[in-house]
């Protein structure tokens, strides 16, 4: 209110009114402005946010990364390992050699023996 009392002696009741609406546009794009600024801030700080979170599932992917070389090397080791100690264990046996075939008629079953006839008991 006394701001208003200064600007009615300052300015004159004939100027006031169009001093008042120079100030409320003023005002309106001041507060455009800001929220423009506010929003611009708000993207920016979302852009950070994303950009902070991919960075962290780029650094958890890389050390999936590792774990699947290390687990990998770790493999081919026992592996290997294994092989080794297969080869120790058991060297490797020749295969038989075939048996070979006799050119000798081979028996068969023999003939069911016919049963003997009973005697009459007459």
């Amino acid at each position: 209110m006394f701001i208003l009392i200064i600007a009615l002696m300052v300015f004159g009741p004939r100027r006031l009114p169009e001093i008042a609406g120079k100030l409320g546009r003023y005002v309106a794009q001041l507060r455009s402005l800001s929220d423009g600024l506010m929003a611009e801030w708000q993207r920016e700080i979302n852009a950070a946010t994303q950009l902070e979170e991919l960075e962290q599932a780029r650094k958890d992917i890389q050390e999936i990364k590792e774990d699947f070389k290390k687990t990998g090397s770790e493999l081919s080791q026992a592996r290997k390992d294994i092989d080794k100690e297969a080869k120790s264990i058991a060297p490797p046996t020749q295969p038989r050699s075939p048996q070979p075939k006799s050119s000798a008629p081979t028996t068969a079953d023999p003939k069911p023996e016919e049963p003997s006839q009973p005697a009459d008991a007459t």
